[in-house]
Formats: C-alpha cells, structure tokens, sequence
C-alpha cells in the first residue's frame, strides 16, 4: 500500500492524505486520476507515476499494431508478449525510478512519393514506441 500527500495551490486546515492500493488493482491508471481529480477538484496531482500499474501497461500493449517494423532492439509485439507480465513490470519498476533510458532509433530510407529521391525515417524500440504511446494517453 502506498500513501501520497496531495497539496493544493489554496489553503485548507490540517493535510489530506490518500492512500492508493494499485498494485492488483483492475482499475487503469486513467479511471484512477479521473476517480482523484472527480472527488478534489481543487487539488493539485503532484506526480502521476505512482498510477502506472500492470494492467495499464498490458492495455496499452494490447492496443499496438502488431505487423510495425521492429526498433534496433529487434523486439516485435508478438516477441514482447512472450514474457508481457515479466516485461511489464521491469517497464513499470524503470518508469517509476526515472531510470528507462530510449535506445537508439533504427534509421531507414524509403522513396519519397513523386520523387527519385530518399527520405530518412526513424523506427524507435518497442518499449520505446510502447512507453511513448502510454505517456500520450495517460
């Protein structure tokens, strides 16, 4: 279990704390914020890590395309899904001690449209096209 002062930019009397339980929870990171920002509308979210739990990241994963080309790491969804609950984890224990680090961006020419020429374009990794997915939507 896991407790977080919430502060506010207004002054109240005494410090409200809410303690979250996410670790097997079935609610998305997304429903929590909303259930948090519903319930004290004039309270700041300070920081929204502590919300990233296994079910959101299995949910995000689910919703990437499955046929993209692979990042320099060579990891497609089908290989990354082979180990989702391990995988998930270590992205959410990296995310939450501000340690993940991208890898580098897989660069590849294709044709420019009406042109003889070539234009460069950028395949990320897996996680790092994964994670930058999550963080939009979350």
């Amino acid at each position: 279990m896991e407790g977080r002062d919430c502060h506010n930019s207004q002054s109240f009397q005494g410090n409200m704390k809410i303690t979250l339980d996410v670790s097997n929870s079935m609610i998305t990171g997304l429903e929590r914020i909303e259930q948090l920002v519903g319930k004290y509308p004039n309270r700041k979210i300070q920081t929204l890590i502590h919300l990233v739990n296994v079910n959101t990241v299995k949910e995000i994963h689910m919703e990437q395309v499955r046929d993209k080309a692979v990042g320099i790491d060579k990891v497609s969804k089908d290989k990354y899904e082979t180990d989702l609950q391990a995988n998930a984890e270590k992205l959410i224990m990296q995310m939450r001690k501000f340690s993940y680090r991208p890898k580098p961006v897989r660069r590849v020419y294709i044709e420019k449209v009406g042109s003889s020429g070539l234009r460069p374009l950028g395949i990320p990794a897996y996680e790092d096209r994964f994670r930058g997915e999550y963080l939009l939507k979350y």
